[in-house]
């Protein structure tokens, strides 16, 4: 029976029974299986790297950031004077995983002097096992056609998750973060195979006597996972 987690991160798979050889039993009365259970941990199971030196005693669980199981067999003893019961316990870890599956594209239509909000607002979907960051990044906005005419990121305004109010990139370089920040974490989900940021807006102040014309930039998002 499997306690948790149970919110998704696992896919439980069969389970095998094998007779094999009881080198301690009587042949024709004792046998000895052997179970396996299988399973397909999620893209969120909880990063479990242990604390720092596995220590590799048999049926403890003393590594203090690690995923513990308990296997326990009941023999209901109908050949036996009674029941017994005999039980294994071990620990096991995940690397840490970060991963963007997919980040949406903003499009943003106004005229010189207006703060110009993007046309809906973008998706990102991303999966992280453990407590991590997300922030993004903007170039300047340069012209297709006359590539002298820029806009200065400092005008490229953008929010969403953490980040309820809208806030500016600065023109010396720089993210903005949605969850987090430098050297700060915003806590792992709880359950799921992936999680979806859909409420990211931006805002560009587009400057009087622009140029008018199509504008471009790279946008570029980074998930850190800790």
């Amino acid at each position: 029976m499997m306690l948790w987690p149970h919110g998704g991160e696992i896919t439980e798979g069969t389970h095998s029974d094998t007779v094999g050889f009881d080198p301690y039993g009587s042949t024709g009365y004792t046998e000895c299986h052997n179970l396996t259970f299988s399973f397909i941990p999620g893209y969120q199971v909880r990063y479990a790297p242990g604390d720092g030196i596995w220590n590799n005693t048999y049926n403890t669980t003393d590594d203090v950031e690690s995923w513990n199981f308990k296997i326990a067999v009941t023999d209901s003893g109908e050949d036996a004077p009674q029941s017994s019961t005999s039980w294994i316990t071990d620990e096991f870890g995940f690397y840490s995983y970060s991963e963007i599956i997919s980040a949406g594209w903003p499009t943003i239509i106004g005229h010189p002097g207006e703060n110009a909000t993007a046309n809906s607002n973008i998706t990102l979907v991303t999966r992280s096992n453990g407590n991590y960051s997300l922030s993004t990044d903007v170039e300047d906005l340069d012209h297709r056609t006359f590539p002298g005419a820029t806009i200065s990121r400092d005008r490229i305004w953008v929010r969403g998750g953490d980040l309820d109010i809208f806030d500016n990139f600065t023109a010396s370089g720089g993210g903005i973060y949605f969850y987090g920040l430098i050297g700060t974490y915003h806590l792992a989900q709880a359950n799921g195979t992936d999680f979806t940021t859909n409420d990211v807006e931006y805002k560009c102040d587009i400057p009087m006597g622009q140029m008018a014309g199509d504008y471009v930039a790279a946008i570029r998002y980074h998930l850190t996972t800790t």
